[in-house]
């Protein structure tokens, strides 16, 4: 790391523009193709989205101004919200031939600017890596940011999450920047006015992000250590503004939380009352198996070494990167789910660890006879290419159109007489998310299996049914003991026996399957493998 601008020679500028502009086509290839995967269509219509927040975002879009209530706020503020209004608004001024079109163009429309504001985050960060750390770090961290499984999905649903990392990135590169100027011993008026500047953009940027949703406040330690790395004090002037400032990104990223103020003092109510454990513990589940899967293992346990060279460096960028990480940590430490998605604000400063981990392991290449150039590029191609193939094989799962939930759907249907009984494993939502698609001719007599902690599941196998229809996540996720036994007893009981079984593409080397990782669940969205019983009469 050179702490300023990177010591590259003069030719190789274009060099490195040639390869961010490749960095960039590839985000948006992997963030635009599939886009339209999961939505009703002419095939399932009427249909939900497989992604079942995308149907809340789109409800919550439509009432924010008429009746907003609690839910909106639980999460954050409303501009996500606001944002699927105006898309909704859009659509409708474009006209639409029902209202399951109007729901489909809305949330394809909010997809394609998740796709936008994805490619723009790896573009952020690839060029503050290269200011900060240099060309070969920044453009590694923009190329694993492309290629990081949780960013690639959370780009193909119309949920908050990829606007809330980009206003993150974007308030660490200036918070960073600010850090990594450091103190000039001549201060010139012009040079003041752009610290000034980075400083007030910070600020506002974190208050957009916490306008969009809670993991903002991660950025704010970030801004603290900012500030004391160029001013030396943080003093009640500077908090006082600190504060002001990111109050005023919130209230123009979200003044309808003062506008319906009961709605957001209600959702504040039922987010403490939802998360107060009572204690802090450490996430091991999310910082170790689920980031496995959120951004591929290689890269994971590059990134543990990446933020461990940062501690020990102790250069202002680097303590701008391992603030906001630990601040991160402390916030997931009140999470009882395991969700790729939680991880998703943490990928901006993960990429930037990761490439600098990678990178060390190249130079650790370079002790056995290769040059420490070839050693790093080796090591960060690696990385990146391991990452990709997770990021690819799940985006041609989407572009395959026809994944396991349709094809076990469709082969019940011609197996199975017409008005046969088909009990159907739901979430412990109690949605369709995990949930076999039907073609809409089927005859057949579905009855939903409710594995909730206030339900009788191992009852459920006493019902007639002729077939059951079941899921990984309903098996691997299920909360209950009532829903355990049933599923002890669907297997043991003789009663049922396997018939049909439809399984996703999995990558190749998913290295976190091999150690025994349980998936998190909002990739069996996607990645849910499922299964048919059927009655022995």
């Amino acid at each position: 790391m050179n702490g300023g601008k990177s010591r590259n020679p003069p030719e190789r500028p274009r060099r490195h523009g040639a390869l961010l502009v490749g960095i960039l086509l590839l985000a948006l290839a992997l963030r635009w193709a599939g886009i339209g995967w999961g939505l009703p269509d002419r095939t399932w219509p009427g249909e939900p989205p497989i992604h079942p927040d995308e149907a809340a975002v789109y409800q919550r879009g439509a009432t924010l101004y008429s009746a907003p209530d609690a839910v909106t706020f639980t999460w954050g503020g409303s501009l996500y919200y606001r944002v699927s209004y105006l898309a909704g608004r859009a659509v409708t001024a474009l006209g639409t031939e029902s209202a399951s079109s109007h729901f489909a163009a809305t949330v394809l429309l909010l997809r394609g600017c998740n796709v936008l504001l994805g490619v723009a985050t790896v573009a952020i960060v690839a060029m503050f890596g290269m200011r900060a750390f240099g060309a070969t770090v920044g453009l590694a961290a923009g190329a694993l940011l492309a290629c990081f499984p949780n960013h690639v999905l959370a780009s193909h649903y119309a949920r908050p999450d990829i606007l809330t990392t980009f206003w993150i990135s974007a308030s660490l590169a200036c918070a960073g920047s600010l850090a990594g100027s450091g103190q000039p011993t001549e201060r010139s008026r012009s040079g003041e006015r752009r610290h000034n500047w980075l400083f007030v953009g910070a600020s506002v940027l974190a208050g957009l992000a916490i306008a969009t949703s809670y993991w903002g406040l991660a950025a704010l330690p970030a801004l603290g250590v900012a500030w004391l790395v160029r001013r030396r004090t943080l003093g009640w002037i500077a908090l006082v503004g600190l504060l002001a400032l990111v109050a005023a990104g919130y209230l123009l990223g979200s003044f309808e939380t003062f506008v319906y103020w009961d709605a957001f003092r209600d959702a504040v109510s039922r987010a403490t009352a939802m998360h107060d454990t009572g204690e802090f513990r450490f996430p091991v589940a999310l910082l170790t198996t689920v980031s496995f899967y959120a951004f591929g293992t290689i890269a994971t346990l590059c990134a543990w070494a990446g933020f461990a060279s940062m501690l020990a460096r102790r250069h202002p960028v680097d303590a701008v990167l391992a603030i906001f990480l630990l601040a991160g940590g402390l916030l997931l430490s009140r999470m009882d789910s395991e969700m790729i998605r939680y991880l998703l604000f943490l990928s901006p400063a993960i990429a930037i660890a990761a490439a600098l981990g990678a990178l060390a392991f190249g130079r650790a290449i370079a002790v056995v006879g290769v040059s420490k150039p070839v050693g790093e590029g080796v090591a960060a191609i690696a990385v990146v290419l391991f990452t990709l193939q997770l990021s690819a094989t799940y985006v041609l799962e989407m572009v395959h159109g026809i994944g396991p939930r349709e094809r076990i759907g469709r082969e019940l249907a011609d197996r199975a007489r017409p008005g046969a009984i088909v009990g159907v494993t739901q979430s412990f939502y109690g949605d369709h998310t995990y949930a076999p698609r039907f073609p809409p001719d089927h005859q057949l007599r579905l009855v939903p299996l409710l594995l909730r902690e206030d339900s009788d599941a191992s009852g459920y196998l006493q019902r007639p049914l002729d077939y059951v229809a079941t899921s990984d996540f309903a098996r691997g996720h299920a909360r209950s003991a009532s829903a355990r036994e049933f599923f002890r007893a669907l297997d043991d009981s003789g009663r049922f026996r396997p018939v049909l079984a439809a399984s996703p593409h999995t990558p190749p080397l998913r290295l976190a399957d091999w150690l025994g990782a349980r998936p998190p669940g909002d990739l069996l969205y996607l990645q849910s493998g499922f299964a048919i019983y059927e009655s022995v009469r």
